[in-house]
């Protein structure tokens, strides 16, 4: 079986793209030319086959964070396979993993049933700067 093509009004080979662009122009107010040429630019396109590559840096384990979305979630990766575990902020509450904390370490004693009970929380870099300015 042969198909043919024909070609349409304003040069559209398929009519439901001549119908689409009829649609186009009624509704956005485009002259029928550059609806034609929305259609064939967007025919190309279509054929065309696109591949993003996006390469971040290797990161080792121990690195301090990177900026950045996708950079943080490579570089988290990397220190989740490593073995090295998150621990929360005792002042911010956000968790963080052991490069990302200071030294200092703040002491609470609280009340138990069973008598005084002693808590320890790290403290983020960002935390003990906040705490050292003011």
């Amino acid at each position: 079986m042969k198909t043919e093509t024909t070609q349409g009004p304003l040069g559209l080979t398929d009519l439901n793209n001549f119908a689409a662009a009829t649609r186009m122009v009624k509704a956005f107010g485009v002259t029928a030319e550059q609806a034609a040429s929305a259609f064939a630019a967007a025919s190309t396109i279509a054929t065309m086959r696109v591949a993003c590559i996006l390469e971040q840096a290797n990161h080792e384990p121990g690195d301090q964070a990177p900026e950045g979305y996708l950079a943080w979630h490579e570089w988290a990766d990397t220190q989740h396979k490593a073995g090295l575990r998150q621990k929360e902020c005792g002042r911010c509450s956000k968790w963080k993993y052991p490069q990302e904390l200071s030294a200092t370490i703040d002491e609470c004693v609280m009340q138990s049933r069973k008598g005084p009970v002693t808590l320890m929380t790290p403290v983020c870099h960002k935390c003990a700067a906040n705490n050292a300015s003011t």
